[in-house]
């Protein structure tokens, strides 16, 4: 095999992966959507709050994902403030990795500063303990972070 077949093999599997990865996604989008996450649905249940009561970082999602997806951002916002804020960023950020991937002749420039990428993961972790930690104060305004319905 030459080089260049090689190249093009690699190129079709990482399509390949990426078209699958987008099917599943789609179907597990459209399944969320199609049903919405009730206590007796078929999603799996937080465990740290099955057991401890304490709202995870996480708590919250699937019923945040589902409300995003028939329009009702301030629910989706009440049920975890911050996947809706994340989302964005993920998408921007995975959607260029994968355009300069898969087109690198048309590669998007934006690239972070080093210092910033150092740092990056921590201010990460540190947000979602932060986020974990603040939702579970039973006081205003911290109890807004906890998932709730809108009245």
């Amino acid at each position: 095999m030459t080089e260049r077949q090689h190249i093009h093999q690699r190129r079709f599997v990482r399509a390949s992966l990426f078209g699958g990865a987008l099917i599943l996604i789609a179907f597990g989008l459209f399944f969320v959507w199609l049903h919405p996450p009730t206590d007796d649905s078929y999603y799996p249940k937080c465990t740290l709050h099955k057991y401890t009561g304490l709202h995870c970082p996480g708590c919250g999602l699937t019923r945040s994902v589902f409300s995003l997806l028939h329009g009702e951002v301030l629910q989706a916002l009440a049920y975890n403030l911050l996947w809706p804020i994340v989302l964005p960023i993920m998408v921007w950020g995975i959607g260029t990795s994968l355009w300069n991937q898969f087109f690198p002749r048309y590669e998007v420039n934006f690239r972070l500063p080093s210092a910033l990428l150092a740092v990056w993961p921590w201010v990460l972790m540190i947000t979602l303990l932060a986020f974990g930690i603040l939702r579970n104060i039973p006081a205003y305004p911290f109890d807004l972070l906890a998932p709730h319905e809108l009245k």
